[in-house]
């Protein structure tokens, strides 16, 4: 929670929840920047009058890309970074600058980035973290591929250019810089390769790690080529970009994805060879996380605790298909997981799958995620030799299936029957349970075998350094122990920073009331735009909790100050006779509105000027708005007197006036468009004079 002061009194605002600020990536893909009606298949700069020469930045996800547009009055030109959906891999030449190589974007996606590094000018492309994330996430990693017209440059040459020979090369230095602008080390990414007698030019996507720039706030792609003239390169000095990832620099993912690089398809890991029965005698590590392993594959034939695996079969009953996930693939079809097999006589039980946290002193287990095998669900759900089939054959059954995680941080070793050691924590412990089936239900259709990947909170378990998974079942034999497979898959062990707290990326309104009371412990919409008015925060985005679907109004509210408020289909609805909002900020006053409904507004006296919003100043955009049954003497939902409007996929309906049914525009300037998610429309809007817009 975080405090804001106000005339001596405490205005208390809730942090963004786990929605976007706790994600764990954030990614620039340039997807959405394109509006389905643009005729063009790229946006390399604004070429305006009133844009020419001035910066134009453009933000995609947790990005903001610089870009610059020039021209003489005869040639054009850019610099920075622009956008492409252009698939032409073949035309060789400036005229086909926007084209990626491949031909489309990483990971199949329509939209990539291209850049440009103006060597003459000395102007790199250059993106930064916005200042919604810059708090909490930190580079990861980026695509990169060469462009169409520096590809077919390298290869064949051109009217600048010579084709690529022994000794050519053609890189990125991609460098990094602070909040000081200090440079924080480079990552290089070969885009030609003729050395040493290589042909090479990169014409696929290639991942890049940026890991080592995490304490980078901004970067600078900057080119260099063995291929120049008396006047600088003649290599065309652009490439494409795509999926640039950011991480929550406060959390740490075990995917397996590092341990499953070098598997062959359709294997397991950590199993193979020759095993003592030893216990950690092949544990292995993936993350910030040691998994146990062990068993003998001497004399007995037995493994026991952890294996990682990219196995893919959903279909093979009993052990020899011990490794499979029952998804197919790992969380959010990845393609390795873990696998943990607890083997437990009566009498003789070998270790349990242990996780042990490497940095316990600095993080906590968060969260995790699990499904069944597939030798455990198929047994469960049809019965094996040894296993019987859940629920019976009326369904009647109370049968279930128990997965217990406990905490803890020391341990001693004991010996069971047989002899074999056995962990037995020492000291406090913690439990959490996951039942990956359960037929207890009195309905039956409520029975379930957990086929999907599902997120398990071990945030409980915050304080210890070691995990132990055990395995319950109904279906126990006295004699010889459980006959349910005890396996469970396990993907994506998020752990987090202890001294972690959220910075908040919006003020969050938590209450549907109109009310200003800094003490009663939550945020209505009133006191956050007074709060961003006022200069009480540095925060000028507003998002409603999900409990918050319609605020009713006691007055207008005012807004003076550049804003962004993300409605999410929240209504705004007046609860006596008037406007919803006057907006008066300054002329180069962002006010942007995105998905909110304005019902019912209403404005008859004081001029009667906008049922629902009056528009005195400010640069405003509306997307995804609806205004419904409005009402004032000169524009039913909307009047413009100043500023600029723009409005995206809007609806008007059922507004009224004298003048301007829907909008009366008096003055400024006022932009209808469409985009992806629909169109911009007029309905049942009535007036005297121009039913749905009045024009001054």
């Amino acid at each position: 929670m975080k405090n804001f002061s106000r005339k001596r009194k405490t205005l208390r605002f809730e942090p963004l929840e786990d929605r976007t600020l706790l994600s764990l990536t954030a990614v620039a893909d340039f997807e959405g920047l394109f509006n389905i009606n643009n005729p063009q298949n790229y946006w390399n700069g604004d070429y305006s009058d009133e844009k020419v020469g001035t910066p134009n930045s453009f933000i995609s996800g947790p990005c903001e890309f610089d870009n610059l547009a020039l021209t003489d009055g005869y040639y054009s030109w850019w610099n920075g970074f622009g956008y492409s959906q252009t698939t032409d891999t073949q035309t060789p030449d400036y005229t086909n600058q926007m084209s990626a190589i491949t031909g489309i974007g990483a990971n199949v996606t329509p939209t990539y980035g291209i850049g440009y590094y103006d060597f003459y000018s000395e102007a790199t492309p250059q993106l930064s973290i916005t200042d919604d994330y810059i708090a909490n996430y930190e580079f990861s990693s980026l695509m990169i591929t060469n462009t169409t017209y520096a590809a077919l440059s390298i290869l064949n040459g051109d009217e600048f250019a010579d084709s690529f020979s022994d000794g050519d090369h053609f890189e990125l230095i991609i460098t990094g810089y602070d909040a000081e602008n200090h440079s924080v080390g480079n990552v290089e990414v070969i885009l030609a390769d003729y050395r040493d007698g290589k042909t090479f030019i990169l014409d696929v996507w290639e991942e890049v790690d940026i890991s080592s720039l995490k304490n980078a706030v901004s970067l600078e792609f900057t080119l260099e080529t063995t291929d120049n003239n008396d006047y600088g390169p003649t290599t065309p000095f652009y490439f494409a970009v795509d999926e640039i990832t950011l991480t929550n620099k406060s959390y740490i993912v075990t995917d397996f994805e590092d341990v499953g690089a070098n598997l062959d398809p359709e294997s397991v890991g950590s199993t193979d060879g020759n095993i003592s029965a030893s216990p950690g005698d092949h544990d292995f590590h993936s993350g910030i996380c040691t998994f146990s392993s062990g068993g003998d594959f001497n004399e007995y034939q037995y493994w026991y605790g952890w294996e990682y695996s990219n196995k893919t079969d959903t279909v093979t009953p009993g052990y020899s298909n011990d490794g499979s996930a029952y998804t197919g693939t790992g969380a959010n079809g990845s393609s390795t997981y873990g696998v943990a097999y607890a083997m437990s006589f009566p009498g003789w039980a070998d270790p349990l799958p242990l996780i042990t946290l490497n940095d316990s002193d600095n993080y906590d287990f968060d969260s995790i995620q699990i499904t069944n095998t597939t030798y455990a669900a198929l047994s469960m759900l049809n019965g094996d030799s040894i296993g019987k089939k859940f629920g019976g054959e009326t369904g009647d059954d109370p049968d279930w299936f128990k997965l217990t995680i406990t905490g803890f941080n020391e341990w001693d070793w004991n010996e069971d029957d047989w002899g074999s050691p056995i962990r037995v924590p020492n000291g406090s412990v913690g439990e959490v349970e996951f039942y990956l089936a359960d037929y207890r239900f009195e309905d039956n259709y409520q029975d379930y075998i957990v086929d999907t990947w599902t997120t398990v909170d071990i945030s409980p378990l915050k304080g210890y350094k070691n995990l132990e998974f055990n395995f319950s079942s109904s279906d126990s034999d006295p004699a010889y122990g459980m006959n349910t497979p005890a396996y469970c898959a396990i993907d994506n062990l998020v752990v987090k920073k202890k001294d972690y707290i959220a910075q908040p990326t919006s003020l969050v309104v938590t209450t549907a009331a109109d009310v200003v009371d800094p003490y009663d412990g939550v945020t209505s919409l009133r006191e956050a735009i007074t709060a961003i008015n006022d200069q009480e925060t540095d925060l000028t985005t507003i998002t409603f909790a999900d409990n918050v679907t319609r605020v009713k109004l006691i007055s207008e509210l005012t807004i003076t100050t550049a804003i962004t408020i993300e409605g999410n289909g929240v209504v705004l609805d007046p609860n006596s006779k008037s406007r919803i909002f006057t907006i008066d900020a300054g002329f180069e006053d962002a006010v942007v509105i995105n998905g909110l409904t304005f019902a019912n507004g209403y404005m008859l006296a004081h001029g009667g000027y906008g049922g629902a919003i009056y528009q005195i100043g400010g640069n405003v955009t509306l997307t995804g708005v609806t205004f419904e049954n409005n009402s004032a003497k000169l524009g039913g939902a909307y009047f413009q007197k100043a500023g600029t409007s723009e409005f995206v996929n809007a609806t008007f309906t059922g507004n009224r006036s004298n003048y301007g049914g829907a909008i009366y525009l008096y003055s400024g300037t006022s932009t209808f468009r469409d985009n992806e998610s629909g169109q911009t429309t007029f309905a049942n809007n009535t007036a005297k004079w121009g039913g749905a817009i009045y024009l001054h």
